[in-house]
């Protein structure tokens, strides 16, 4: 307790309090600048959807895991006809993660990392397979 107040608040309420710093950063930094946000898995799929369409006016360039990490489907469900693309993060544990996002393709990004890789070799063997998805996917549209 705050004040006299609980120091708790409602997912609305934090999710508005939340969105007032990106909104300050675009107003000062402008349209020109990249900005992203990180919810390090916390979203449901329905909150992500709904958020989604709040964020879209700010230019993400990203959204980081809203969903919980290592369940794909979440990820994909939140993410589809998503207006800012969704990188994951926190669910990239290994090769089975990696292969589970690159089966998902584009929009969906990937945030790499040496230490969850297991190495320099297993992290670009990792951009390559989604690079590879990528293209892949980019021929798929194309025909």
């Amino acid at each position: 307790v705050i004040a006299g107040r609980p120091a708790q608040r409602d997912a609305a309420e934090a999710f508005e309090h939340d969105l007032a710093r990106p909104r300050r950063r675009r107003e000062r930094l402008g349209p020109d600048v990249p900005l992203a946000a990180d919810v390090n898995g916390t979203w449901s799929v329905a909150e992500t959807r709904q958020r989604l369409a709040r964020l879209a006016p700010l230019g993400l360039r990203y959204l980081e895991q809203p969903t919980s990490p290592g369940d794909w489907q979440a990820f994909a469900e939140a993410g589809a006809a998503s207006p800012i693309p969704l990188m994951a993060d926190e669910g990239l544990k290994g090769p089975g993660d990696i292969e589970a996002l690159a089966r998902l393709g584009p929009p969906f990004m990937a945030h790499l990392k040496i230490v969850k890789a297991g190495g320099p070799r297993p992290l670009i063997a990792a951009a390559r397979r989604l690079a590879q998805a990528a293209r892949e996917r980019s021929e798929e549209q194309t025909r």
